[in-house]
């Protein structure tokens, strides 16, 4: 009896030693989990904390490459804007200038008409009968030199305005252009 006790109890501790151990190694195996698990949520985290500051550092260049591009954009802008009035004060000054020379050429055209009429005035008492006829096809023929001088200067001036609208279209057309540049960027 005492024997089979002793192989008994020898059983039950050997027994006991084995589930002692393999609670043990049960309870090693849950802090390795838990300790990997905890590690791969660190990772997590951290791959997160990585994607969220890349994120940021691209937003930022973005916003910084935008800025970049709006400053460029409103240098060239005013550098247009004032291009066009640069231009529109020379075309102005040119328009001006014309004018004046015309109507210099005009006022020496009359002079040189009066000029011409007292002449003929002279000549006229001088020579009634026969420079009667003389200065009447005379003066149809500085009559129509005026009148093609002046026909001559019309159609100058209307060429010139019609370059200047042309112009202006053209300017219309690129200030719009860049509008819509501008809209599409912007999208």
């Amino acid at each position: 009896m005492k024997e089979r006790e002793d192989e008994e109890r020898k059983r039950k501790e050997k027994h006991e030693k084995q589930l002692r151990e393999k609670q043990e190694e049960l309870e090693n195996k849950r802090k390795k989990f838990k300790r990997e698990r905890e590690e791969e949520e660190q990772m997590k985290e951290e791959e997160r904390e990585k994607l969220k500051r890349e994120k940021e550092q691209k937003k930022r260049e973005y916003k910084d490459k935008m800025d970049e591009m709006k400053s460029r954009y409103e240098q060239l802008e005013q550098e247009r804007k004032e291009e066009w009035r640069r231009r529109k004060q020379e075309d102005e000054e040119r328009r001006v200038e014309k004018r004046k020379r015309w109507e210099k050429m005009m006022e020496d055209l009359k002079r040189d008409q009066d000029e011409e009429i007292k002449r003929r005035e002279r000549e006229e008492r001088e020579r009634i009968d026969t420079e009667e006829k003389e200065c009447d096809e005379m003066k149809q023929k500085h009559e129509e030199e005026i009148e093609k001088m002046k026909k001559k200067h019309e159609d100058e001036a209307r060429k010139q305005e019609d370059k200047l609208n042309d112009f202006l279209k053209r300017k219309e057309q690129h200030i719009q252009q860049l509008k819509d540049l501008k809209r599409f960027k912007n999208k």
